[in-house]
């Protein structure tokens, strides 16, 4: 019983601690998206930093394995030290990657045409979409990131109140249920 009432207590200091960095996500999207980033920049270079001091420190140097650790050292330091060019990347590249699936979708239509495929337009009208959809992931990159921080934000915010909420639920089925057997046992006694 007294591991469950920890256990609570520790999913109910995590639910706090969910509800409040979803808040700080939809207050600040572009400044949580800065600190993630430093965060992970930060644990990359220290990985790489351990595994240089590994790889100095063994008996039988390997200068691949060293190499290997600078470059993942350097890596973290950069994405460190210029978090806002990395975050405001990775919906470029996405946007790329969309694109370029998009013209292959955009050229499967039209193989299905030659096949004489009678739905091949349909194909044709999802690839555009896709390209599209990919031109918007590069021009609003700043707002597709501020936009996954703020959805982001309010799924941690869903999953703070519910954990509460479910949280809230089984401790009063809990309390009712004890009290119930205790209320049986003194009934039997007398």
């Amino acid at each position: 019983m007294e591991r469950q009432k920890t256990n609570r207590g520790y999913s109910l200091l995590t639910a706090l601690l969910v509800i409040i960095v979803g808040v700080l996500l939809l207050i600040w999207p572009d400044k949580m998206i800065i600190t993630f980033t430093k965060v992970i920049g930060g644990a990359v270079a220290a990985i790489g930093l351990l595994q240089l001091i590994r790889s100095l420190t063994e008996s039988i140097r390997n200068p691949l394995k060293t190499s290997f650790a600078v470059c993942i050292l350097v890596f973290g330091l950069w994405v460190f030290m210029f978090p806002d060019a990395v975050s405001r990347f990775i919906p470029i590249m996405l946007g790329i990657l969309l694109i370029v699936h998009g013209v292959d979708t955009i050229f499967t239509a039209f193989s299905a045409r030659q096949f004489e495929y009678d739905r091949w337009v349909t194909l044709f009208v999802l690839g555009i979409l896709t390209v599209l959809g990919g031109g918007a992931c590069i021009v609003l990159s700043d707002w597709i990131r501020d936009a996954g921080m703020i959805m982001l934000g309010i799924v941690l915010i869903y999953d703070g109140l519910s954990s509460l909420f479910v949280n809230g639920k089984v401790s009063k089925v809990e309390k009712d249920y004890i009290d119930a057997d205790f209320r049986e046992i003194d009934d039997d006694d007398e």
